[in-house]
C-alpha cells in the first residue's frame, strides 16, 4: 500500500504542475471504477444497472477532461496521461483497502494505515536523496509555507483514508461513506481551483465533467 500510494501521489503532483488541478482531480478520481470493479470480481458484488451507469458516468469524465484546445488559446499538455496513471495507482489503493477489510474485518485501521504511510515517507525520503546527491539544485528547499501545506495535505489524506475504512469495518453503506469520502473532495478541490487558482477558463463541459464524476462514484456503490 504504501509503495503504490507513493506512486500515485507522485503522479498526482506531477499532473498538477503540468495542468490544472480541478482536471487533474477529477480524472484521478477514475481509480474508484477499478476498485468497483474488482469488488464485483473478487468477492461477487451484484452488478446493477446503477453500477453499470456509474462506470459510464465515471468512463465520460476522460473524455469530458482530454485535454482540448479551445478558440484563441493554448490547451496545456503533459498532465493527462500522468493524471490516468495516478488513477490506476488510486484504483489498486482502493482494492487493497477492500481486501484488506474484507479479509481481516478486526484489523486496526489507524496501525495500517500509520504504517503504510510511514513506508510510503521511507520512499519518498530514498527518492529525494537520490536526486539531491544526482543535482543538488534540482531539489529546492521547502519553505514554512511549503512545509504547512505538506503537514496539512499528510493530515486530511490520512483522515480521510481512517474514515473511510472505519466506515467499511462498521457496516457503513458505501453509498454513503465514499460519497463523503471521495466525492465532496473532489468537489471541494474543483471549486477551489476554479475560485483561488483560476487555472482554466469555466467551461459546461467541465461542470458536466464534475457532475458526472460525482454521479459516477455514487452510482457505482449503490
Amino acid at each position: 500500500y504504501g509503495l503504490v500510494y507513493f506512486i500515485s501521489i507522485y503522479l498526482l503532483v506531477y499532473a498538477m504542475k503540468k495542468g490544472p488541478l480541478s482536471l487533474t482531480t477529477l480524472v484521478f478520481n477514475l481509480g474508484n471504477t477499478i476498485a468497483c470493479l474488482y469488488g464485483i470480481i473478487a468477492y461477487k458484488e451484484p452488478l446493477t444497472g446503477f453500477t453499470v451507469l456509474g462506470i459510464c458516468c465515471m468512463t465520460a469524465v476522460i473524455f469530458l477532461c482530454m485535454p482540448k484546445a479551445e478558440k484563441g488559446e493554448k490547451s496545456k499538455k503533459g498532465w493527462f496521461i500522468p493524471s490516468l496513471a495516478g488513477a490506476v495507482g488510486n484504483g489498486i489503493l482502493g482494492c487493497i483497502k477492500k481486501s484488506m477489510t474484507a479479509s481481516f474485518p478486526n484489523i486496526g485501521s489507524g496501525e495500517f494505515l500509520a504504517w503504510a504511510f510511514i513506508f510510503g515517507a521511507f520512499i519518498g525520503g530514498i527518492y529525494c536523496a537520490v536526486i539531491y546527491f544526482k543535482t543538488p539544485s534540482a531539489l529546492p528547499k521547502i519553505s514554512l509555507r511549503g512545509a504547512m501545506c505538506a503537514v496539512l495535505s499528510g493530515a486530511g489524506t490520512a483522515g480521510g483514508n481512517l474514515f473511510f475504512m472505519k466506515a467499511l469495518q462498521s457496516g457503513l453503506s458505501s453509498a454513503i461513506a465514499f460519497p463523503l469520502h471521495t466525492g465532496l473532495l473532489t468537489l471541494l478541490l474543483w471549486i477551489m481551483s476554479l475560485l483561488l487558482f483560476r487555472d482554466v477558463k469555466f467551461r459546461l463541459r467541465y461542470v458536466a465533467a464534475i457532475l458526472s464524476c460525482i454521479a459516477g462514484m455514487i452510482l457505482i456503490r449503490m
